[in-house]
């Protein structure tokens, strides 16, 4: 199976059964890729924080990962 998306509208990559809205599967390692070509900004992942009252980002330079509240857009 390539890719899922189930009545409930959640997505899933390697799975028939995704039981969240994103899931990736894979019988060996599962790796997830966010890449840019874009030479002042990276790649980032924005989360909303759990209060629901703003965001947190994170980044990586040089193997090193930031975890901020300041945008990366």
């Amino acid at each position: 199976t390539v890719l899922t998306v189930d009545v409930a509208g959640n997505v899933g990559i390697g799975t028939t059964t995704p039981a969240t809205l994103a899931q990736l599967f894979s019988i060996g390692t599962t790796t997830l890729s966010i890449d840019s070509n874009s030479s002042t900004k990276g790649s980032c992942l924005e989360m909303k924080d759990i209060d629901g009252a703003g965001y947190s980002y994170i980044t990586t330079l040089n193997g090193v990962m930031t975890v901020s509240q300041i945008s990366c857009k």
